[in-house]
């Protein structure tokens, strides 16, 4: 009787454990949200800073993150962001609809250049043909003919595939409890729970001769076994290039790709990030798209031009290498390159001079307050910085030293002169900051105290 009842205990413990593993499992299929740290986040299309940004997020946005690459956390594309579809690729079911009429991935936008510099793809996978899409603006090309279209982004359940941008592992953090609900609750989705547990039945003791009947069993669920994720490799083979208008953009030659064992690598083994898929090769603009939009970065305020300088400056050395039989037009695109270089060379020294200034005025508050502190813990006649006089060198004139004020970086104000005495050195000590007990008198002339030092303190050594 002792032994049954052990073993019909052990046999509950087991299925208990059984069943809180299967809860642990069905929580852990939870969304992976996490939180932007900073106001001006980019999110780019692609995983490495030279791919254009497509959006800036704020502090405090919440996204949900689908994988990581480099560094870089694919995050699902944020409402409200929109796509580019090529024109070539859809038909108009009516004036606010577009049916795809072959597979495309769509294009992130450019938050910089627009329509004309956005050529990275959306999704990891094509759209199927018969996708339907929502018009929001047509995109006139060369000669006025429609290029592209400005479509609202699909998302599930419409299609299957997911919409992606990256954003920088490093800006993001783990989202509170509440953060997740609020997201949660925003996007209508349920709050992950675990599923139903079986109900365990109480064993009933079995009457009668218990040695001559054979203990029952009781009949435990088995954990279900975990399904095994088949993971569908991302095709990063290119499409054919799209067909243009009689003065198409020069398509870039790409740079001999090797092919790669890896390429369709299931998750899990040692292959190596591969830049998100492309409808075509990264064309270079023409050269009236390119002053459109050098035009617009110029017009831009200063904040928002100095962050896109680089990839401005990307797109004319693309052109100008496209174009290099025009040597007319290469010419004016260099102008535009030289330009753009000095403004970045002058944007990096502003703000390494704005940085440099901002550390001399903590470093000058931070003196400031220290100052103060030893004038209430000593009672000097002068507290300062101790320089030389240009006048009073002791050639001429005696022989002084000036003492600055500690106030603020640019102010130059003498609170006093000191005369050393025949034994004091203070010619090595210039540039500290000194507090000196003496005898003074005010010079009228001088405006200050002129003080012959009994004793002199140095506070900080340069």
């Amino acid at each position: 009787m002792r032994s049954r009842s052990i073993m019909v205990l052990g046999l509950t413990l087991v299925a208990i454990a059984s069943q809180c593993l299967f809860v642990n499992s069905a929580f852990g299929q939870a969304l992976q949200l996490r939180v932007v740290t900073q106001d001006g986040t980019a999110m780019r299309a692609g995983d490495m800073p030279r791919f254009y940004r497509v959006a800036e997020l704020n502090a405090g946005t919440v996204v949900e993150v689908i994988g990581e690459s480099n560094g870089w956390a694919k995050v699902v594309y944020p409402k409200g962001i929109d796509a580019y579809v090529e024109a070539d690729r859809v038909e108009k079911v009516n004036d606010k609809t577009l049916r795809l009429t072959r597979e495309s991935a769509l294009l992130a936008p450019s938050e910089l250049l627009g329509a004309s510099g956005s050529w990275c793809a959306l999704f990891e996978s094509p759209l199927p043909v018969g996708t339907e899409l929502e018009l929001k603006e047509e995109i006139a090309g060369i000669g006025g003919k429609v290029s592209k279209y400005l479509v609202t982004t699909p998302r599930k359940p419409q299609v299957s595939a997911q919409a992606r941008g990256f954003v920088l592992s490093t800006s993001l953090r783990d989202a509170t409890e509440a953060e997740a609900a609020r997201y949660l609750a925003s996007t209508g989705a349920p709050m992950p729970r675990p599923v139903d547990q079986p109900v365990d039945t109480p064993v009933t003791p079995i009457p009668g001769n218990q040695a001559e009947r054979p203990v029952t069993q009781p009949q435990v669920p088995a954990p279900s076994p975990t399904p095994q994720t088949s993971v569908d490799p991302v095709d990063t083979s290119l499409l054919s290039p799209i067909n243009t208008d009689p003065l198409p953009p020069v398509v870039r030659q790409p740079e001999t790709a090797q092919p790669s064992d890896q390429t369709n690598a299931p998750l899990g083994t040692n292959a190596q990030p591969t830049e998100p898929a492309t409808q075509q090769e990264m064309i270079a603009l023409t050269i009236n798209q390119l002053n459109a939009s050098f035009d617009q970065l110029r017009a831009m305020p200063r904040d928002k031009m100095d962050a896109g300088l680089e990839e401005m400056l990307a797109e004319c050395r693309r052109s100008a290498a496209a174009l290099s039989n025009e040597p007319s037009l290469v010419a004016g695109i260099n102008q535009r390159i030289a330009w753009l270089e000095l403004r970045i060379k002058l944007r990096d020294q502003r703000l390494e001079l704005e940085r440099a200034l901002a550390d001399a005025d903590k470093r000058q508050a931070e003196l400031a307050t220290r100052v103060k502190a030893w004038q209430d813990q000593r009672s000097y006649t002068l507290i300062g910085r101790l320089l030389p006089s240009t006048l009073y060198d002791g050639n001429r004139l005696p022989l002084m030293y000036r003492i600055e004020a500690i106030e603020g970086p640019g102010l130059q104000r003498t609170v006093g002169y000191i005369v050393p005495g025949a034994t004091d050195d203070l010619k090595r000590h210039t540039g500290a900051v000194v507090g000196v007990i003496g005898s003074t008198r005010f010079d009228q002339a001088l405006g200050v105290r002129i003080v012959t030092p009994s004793r002199v303190d140095f506070l900080e050594t340069p």
